[in-house]
């Protein structure tokens, strides 16, 4: 209704460390309504069945095109004996099973306001932000579930990494660069 394409407007990210969810480019106008959405995310989402069966076709053909032909061998070569070689998005057989009850005790567990962080960037007040903040993040149920401290620590390799994959389904040619 307010004008934000899904993707640049609209998306969401996860890494091995953060799950982020943005609304980006917004008129600053509308930033109270961005705050609603952002806490329908952290505490009210509904997740059922249906829900799950569309994203799973979703999550096995961005597997399938980005995963097995360059992410899975790159995080292999580079994050070998670290907590990071394990694919972000999960194995084909891990998507397969994953139920429903899985997704909703994972969201019940972790999504609790001491492992979240709100971040409003851009030309807004600052008091009356925080204050907005505050008045709709301020009663979400907390739960117990504090962020484990884990040993983040990266592989260290004595010599660069060289890693060439060929991709006859890849038209263009990829270069990277990792650190």
């Amino acid at each position: 209704r307010n004008g934000l394409p899904f993707g640049p407007g609209l998306n969401a990210s996860t890494s091995h460390l953060s799950t982020c969810y943005e609304l980006n480019d917004v008129p600053v106008a509308i930033t109270d309504t961005c705050l609603l959405v952002l806490r329908e995310f952290a505490d009210g989402l509904s997740l059922t069945g249906e829900a799950l069966e569309t994203e799973r076709i979703a999550i096995l053909e961005e597997e399938r095109m980005r995963g097995a032909a360059h992410y899975f061998p790159l995080m292999n070569s580079m994050m070998a004996g670290t907590r990071y070689e394990r694919p972000i998005i999960g194995t084909p057989e891990s998507i397969r099973e994953i139920t429903i009850n899985d997704i909703r005790d994972y969201y019940n567990k972790w999504y609790q306001p001491q492992n979240q962080a709100v971040i409003v960037m851009g030309d807004v007040d600052v008091d009356k932000t925080v204050e907005k903040i505050k008045s709709v993040f301020s009663d979400m149920r907390r739960g117990d579930s504090e962020v484990p401290d884990f040993d983040y620590a990266i592989a260290k390799h004595s010599d660069p990494r060289v890693l060439i994959l060929r991709d006859h389904t890849i038209s263009d040619a990829r270069v990277g660069f990792y650190f």
